[in-house]
């Protein structure tokens, strides 16, 4: 499962705003807009896999940082 809250988090600490990351987007050729991207940040609706590689891509994350549950870090 996606995880929204950690997108946000990701997005404050480089300082850029949903609208910002769109263009991030939009630069490498993805129609993405920051409607869609409070979506994905609220649990509205998941990115698809290409968008979520573009994301960890933009922050320099691996992959699966964006789809850890953040109950199971605790856990384990």
């Amino acid at each position: 499962m996606f995880n929204g809250k950690r997108l946000r988090d990701l997005r404050d600490r480089r300082g850029y705003s949903q609208n910002e990351l769109a263009l991030q987007f939009r630069d490498r050729g993805y129609n993405v807009t920051y409607g869609t991207i409070s979506n994905w940040e609220k649990g509205k609706t998941e990115p698809s896999f290409s968008d979520a590689v573009v994301l960890a891509k933009i922050f320099d994350v691996d992959l699966d940082l964006l789809f850890v549950d953040e109950s199971l870090e605790k856990s384990g």
